[in-house]
Order: C-alpha cells, then structure tokens, then sequence
C-alpha cells in the first residue's frame, strides 16, 4: 500500500485539457484596464484615428439644436474609458456562460457608440474614437482570458 511520490503527484495534477484557476480576477481586471488604457493613448498620440473624429465631427454639424457646435473637455472619454475599461474586464471576468460575457462587451460598445448622436443633439462634441479602440481592447482581452480561465469556485 506504500504509494510513490510520482503517483501520489500524480493524483494531484488537473489534467491537460481542464482548464486552470483564476486566483486574482480583480488584478487581471486591473492589467486589462491599464493595458487598454496604454493601447488608446498609443492610438491617439499616432493620429491614427484623428481622420475618423474629424469625419464623426462634420457628421454632426448640423444636427444640434442648440447651434454651432461646442467641444466638451478632452479628458471626458478618457475618464469614460478608464472606468469603463476596469469595469466590463471585472464583470466579464465574473460572469459565467460565454454569450452572456459577449452581451456585457457588445451592449458597452453600443453605449459608447451612443454617445455621438446624443452629444450631437446637444451641439457638442468629443473625440471618441481611440477610447472606443481601448474599450474594444478591454472586451476582447477580457473575453480571452475569461474563456481560458476558470473563477476559483468553479464556475
């Protein structure tokens, strides 16, 4: 009855194809975040989407009813993105059921794209574009890693 300790290690192992433990989903939410963060202040500072906010601004022009045109703060998405960035990687991290983690980023996109022409009725304007990429970014890590990873209880 004397057992190894290769079979005893063996017992232990989860096997190849289970798949493995998230034991800090609040840290992985908070690198998600950041790396999201990183990806749209990259994308912005390259120009790459300057010609997407100029064409969403003339867009609009005519819409308001209250007149010409008014740029809100420039730093409005970019609190938008950081607290939306962290906020969808935690849920989708502790949803279970992989549509429902899709319904969680497709309904942030969808709110973050509402925000043009409901500015626009207003008469203002933001750029939107690169936080749209970053919060894409979120989704798409947090959906990634979620299906690859299991929440400690099981789930």
């Amino acid at each position: 009855m004397s057992e190894s300790i290769h079979e005893k290690a063996a017992v232990h192992r989860p096997a190849a194809d289970a798949p493995r433990t998230n034991p800090k989903p609040g840290w992985v939410a908070a690198a998600i975040t950041v790396m999201a963060v990183v990806v749209a202040v990259m994308v912005d500072r390259l120009g790459v989407v300057v010609v997407v906010d100029r064409m969403i601004e003339e867009k609009v022009g005519g819409i308001g009813l209250d007149g010409d045109l008014v740029r809100l703060s420039p730093w409005l998405p970019w609190f938008w993105l950081v607290a939306m960035a962290g906020a969808i990687s935690y849920q989708i991290l502790h949803v279970a059921g992989h549509s429902r983690r899709v319904m969680l980023g497709v309904t942030l996109l969808v709110l973050h794209v509402s925000w043009i022409p409901v500015l626009a009725l207003c008469s203002r304007v933001v750029p939107l574009a690169s936080t749209g990429i970053g919060l894409a970014w979120a989704v798409v890590c947090s959906l990634i890693y979620a299906a690859r990873h299991r929440e400690v209880g099981g789930h």
